[in-house]
């Protein structure tokens, strides 16, 4: 039975004396250092004994004030208790700046003990230090609205602190906030009336030590979206493999543009990108946009999640091509002598006899038009002096490639 336990606290029946083959293993749990603080501390032991199961050995946790006798085993002073089953102890004690040494042993029913001791300095605990910027932003009613700040603690992972915030409109705390491992804080608060609202945060560490910021946040009217107009609008065909330059004008008669974000997305791929409209203007360039029919859409958005959006369809594909035969680059001729423009022409995205053809003189302006069926033109009409013959070929989308060759007509 554990009655033995009375005659060993009382020192009688106990061997008191270390045997590696026979007494009890004790540590100390997360105590690297006996730096603690004034008020209450828990302390946590973990046991084995190589004779008997850890829930027979009794875990004794005693203080002394000058590092030889030790106080008597009460409540808020030491503990005496049996390990569970895993080996388990542990003991709150109420720590004051006199206690010098913590002593924890482990006495098995043979008497055999082990033992660890621990120095101690105690002192005052400072307690956490938090700080919440005020915002320079405009709040909307019923809109998350985003604070930041940052706390630490001298004597505390920001891990073990709780904190907690709340405003004016309701005593009871509206909510908790969580830091990251650096004390960075951010998170949400939704206020839903006009007006001027005081938010208080509060940081309260294990030991009860707390301390609480006030800061105001101004609750504009219900916000209004912006709007926005096309500085610069996407074609309706663009050529495979060429940027793509858009770009648009947002205004909002609360937010200067970096309050102001902008995405160019399209259907096809997604987000295509994004930034803010320094100046109320944004300029984005697409590359890389793949063959496609595309509905690009530029969306501006408030910080209150007002929207405004412009959109436009895109073909993006390959131009057609063309290649002049004849003449060749360079070439004379008397005025009236008739001169052969010969060519081919090729739609990788279409038929050729849909293509729009245009041949054209530097002096003169346009001399043939034709389609994608023709091959070839005479020409008989040149008047005299230097001419640059240019064959322009357009697509039904719009895409366009061209080719020239320079002739020179003389007088008879």
């Amino acid at each position: 039975m554990r009655g033995w336990w009375l005659l060993a606290l009382a020192g009688c029946g106990t061997v008191d004396v270390f045997d590696p083959d026979h007494a009890p293993v004790v540590e100390l749990v997360q105590a690297s250092t006996g730096e603690v603080f004034v008020g209450a501390h828990t302390w946590k032991a973990q046991v084995s004994d190589p004779d008997d199961d850890p829930d027979q050995v009794l875990v004794v946790f005693d203080l002394s004030t000058d590092g030889e006798t030790f106080l008597p085993i009460e409540p808020g002073v030491g503990c005496a208790d049996f390990a569970d089953a895993e080996g388990r102890a542990q003991c709150t004690l109420v720590m004051a700046e006199a206690h010098s040494l913590l002593r924890v042993r482990a006495l098995d029913i043979r008497g055999y003990e082990g033992r660890v001791e621990l120095p101690l300095t105690v002192g005052e605990d400072v307690g956490p230090v938090l700080t919440v910027g005020v915002p320079d932003a405009l709040a909307y009613p019923g809109v998350p609205f985003e604070l930041t700040g940052e706390v630490s603690d001298p004597d505390d992972d920001v891990a073990d602190l709780t904190l907690t915030w709340w405003t004016d409109l309701g005593q009871e705390p509206s909510g908790q906030v969580f830091p990251a491992a650096d004390g960075a804080l951010a998170w949400d608060v939704v206020l839903p009336d006009e007006g001027t609202v005081d938010v208080h945060v509060r940081a309260t560490d294990p030991l009860g030590h707390s301390r609480q910021v006030t800061v105001p946040v101004y609750v504009g009217p219900e916000n209004r979206p912006p709007g926005c107009t096309w500085d610069a609008a996407p074609p309706e065909a663009w050529p495979v493999g060429a940027p793509l330059t858009v770009s648009l004008w947002a205004v909002d008669e609360r937010e200067a543009g970096d309050g102001l974000w902008v995405q160019a997305l399209s259907d096809v791929e997604g987000l295509l990108a994004e930034g803010p409209a320094p100046g109320q203007w944004f300029e984005a360039t697409l590359e890389d946009l793949s063959a496609a029919d595309h509905a690009l859409t530029l969306r501006v958005e408030d910080p209150a999640g007002g929207l405004c959006e412009l959109q436009a369809d895109v073909h993006i594909g390959a131009p057609p091509t063309v290649s002049l035969l004849a003449p060749t680059d360079g070439v004379s001729l008397t005025q009236g002598e008739g001169l052969t423009v010969q060519w081919t022409v090729d739609d990788p995205d279409g038929d050729a006899a849909d293509l729009d053809l245009t041949l054209s003189s530097s002096t003169q302006g346009s001399l043939w038009t034709g389609d994608g069926l023709t091959g070839s033109v005479m020409l008989t009409s040149l008047q005299t002096g230097g001419h640059v013959l240019t064959l322009s070929v357009r697509d039904p989308r719009g895409l366009s490639a061209s080719d020239d060759v320079t002739v020179t007509v003389t007088a008879p």
